[in-house]
């Protein structure tokens, strides 16, 4: 039977109830046998040059996607069509793309190579009006958007370092802290770390996780962040290097950050799927690839 013999054998041990529910999910959506029958459903077809930020809304029914041409779309991936496209108002590469749940779906948040972080607002005729609502010194690489009670919190980090929230309700934005480099001791020779990447946990939203231009991914509390605005600097809670990823003499750079999960506020317990690029390989480092971790680390905030 091979792998498909594997699979019915996963399948059957999570309904006797040998397996548990979450190990069982792990494995069946990763076994080979399953994989392997996966093939290309569709091909969306409309922009006209490289399509940098690809986003499903929170129904998984409509699919956001942004591209160097400047232009954002909405697609009906079910049935294969383009329901809309819009200049999404920014002068260089689109390089993220979300649909925001606040409210009804009627906002595309996307961000870019020229820094700034915009909304496009889809209106009743089918039309979308843009307004830029925050700006970075650098690159905006990633968005994330609070999935928590307070759907209408957006959050984004850039190349300069800076992480801002977005209060969409009133467009209030807060420039929350700067991250900073672990590598001096003196707080005023500290260099800024250039930020490619966030993720926000689900269960605990106040949970910020970031990745960038060196080895180490930093959790924040956001809540100690706004304690200290007078400076902007924020120390992170919690740091996290995969084995390796800290040799001297090379550089690392982590390109994305996709989970962050089941913390709380005094027990952190996080599951990372950490995707790096390695940008000065050799056989004697690790290799560009996902690095995965259970993390248990109890953490103590300041009051």
């Amino acid at each position: 039977m091979g792998r498909n013999g594997d699979l019915l054998t996963l399948i059957f041990s999570r309904e006797t109830r040998v397996s548990g529910p979450v190990s069982s999910s792990r494995r069946i959506s990763a076994s080979p046998g399953l994989v392997e029958r996966m093939d290309l459903h569709s091909r969306l077809v409309g922009h006209q040059d490289c399509v940098n930020a690809v986003e499903f809304n929170p129904a998984r029914d409509v699919i956001v996607s942004g591209s160097n041409d400047g232009k954002v779309s909405l697609w009906d991936w079910s049935q294969r069509k383009r329901i809309l496209s819009h200049d999404s108002g920014h002068c260089h590469n689109i390089l993220e793309a979300k649909i925001v749940p606040f409210p009804d779906d009627q906002i595309i948040a996307t961000s870019s190579l020229d820094g700034q972080v915009r909304l496009g607002w889809i209106m009743g005729n089918g039309g979308v009006e843009t307004e830029c609502i925050g700006h970075h010194e650098d690159a905006v690489h990633q968005l994330a958007i609070d999935s928590g009670s307070s759907i209408h919190m957006l959050y984004s980090c850039g190349e300069d370092g800076f992480v801002h929230s977005y209060d969409l309700r009133c467009k209030f934005v807060v420039k929350l802290f700067r991250c900073l480099s672990t590598t001096a001791t003196n707080q005023r020779f500290r260099n800024y770390v250039g930020l490619n990447s966030m993720a926000i946990d689900p269960r605990a939203i106040n949970c910020v996780a970031l990745g960038g231009s060196d080895a180490l991914v930093r959790i924040y509390d956001i809540r100690q962040c706004r304690m200290d605005m007078a400076n902007l600097s924020c120390e992170p809670v919690n740091i996290f290097c995969p084995p390796g990823l800290e040799l001297q003499g090379h550089t690392f750079e982590w390109t994305d950050i996709l989970k962050l999960r089941r913390a709380a506020r005094f027990l952190l317990t996080q599951f990372h799927i950490l995707v790096s690029r390695n940008t000065a390989w050799d056989s004697s480092t690790p290799g560009p690839g996902i690095y995965w971790s259970w993390m248990k680390t109890r953490v103590t905030t300041r009051h």
